[in-house]
């Protein structure tokens, strides 16, 4: 039987460096969950994302600056290919395939703070985005990974802040948002594109 001596384990205990973190108490805050592969998902927690690819047999950690923001929690989603969205302070970060490579889009939507990502289509395949900026939301489609977003509709109406924003499964040309107005609390709007 091996023992350690007390003094090597002070030494070990003496040049062992201090855990350090975000400052942020761990919680997990948001799971999406793959359309095109049920045992692929993605947690968002407040130490950044952790991702499965076998139903939660294994986890790996992608940490904030990794995807591409930090500090806040984006709201994430997952297309129909396996690709994962961020909605950032400004525009949307996608990584496809392992994760591993993130790019934030340089198209119009980056200038926005985007509140809210999803994904619609028969596949899955198109991500959709509410943005605010300057008090005004609107909401965004890519059909392509996020290398281009084109604005849908028109401007939501002002004094309307948007939190939230999905497609109904059964018509792909209603939209829902959800938010919050000044005069009357929580409000959910709804139109077609």
């Amino acid at each position: 039987m091996r023992r350690w001596s007390p003094l090597l384990g002070l030494f070990v205990f003496a040049v062992t460096a201090p855990a350090a973190a975000n400052g942020k108490f761990p919680a997990a805050l948001q799971l999406v969950v793959d359309p095109g592969d049920a045992t692929h998902a993605v947690l968002r927690t407040t130490f950044g994302l952790v991702t499965t690819r076998n139903a939660g047999v294994d986890w790996d950690w992608i940490c904030e600056e990794g995807a591409q923001y930090s500090g806040y929690e984006p709201p994430i989603a997952i297309s129909g290919d396996g690709s994962l969205f961020a909605g950032l302070y400004q525009g949307v970060s996608a990584a496809h395939g392992d994760s591993c490579a993130w790019s934030t889009s340089t198209s119009g939507i980056s200038v926005n703070l985007v509140k809210d990502v999803s994904v619609t289509g028969p596949s899955k395949s198109v991500a959709v985005a509410i943005t605010s900026e300057n008090d005004v939301c609107r909401y965004w489609e890519s059909t392509d990974g996020n290398a281009t977003w084109a604005q849908v509709g028109v401007d939501i109406p002002a004094a309307f802040d948007c939190l939230t924003v999905d497609v109904a499964p059964s018509d792909p040309s209603r939209v829902y948002v959800s938010g919050l107005r000044d005069d009357i609390g929580v409000y959910t709007g709804r139109s077609r594109r």
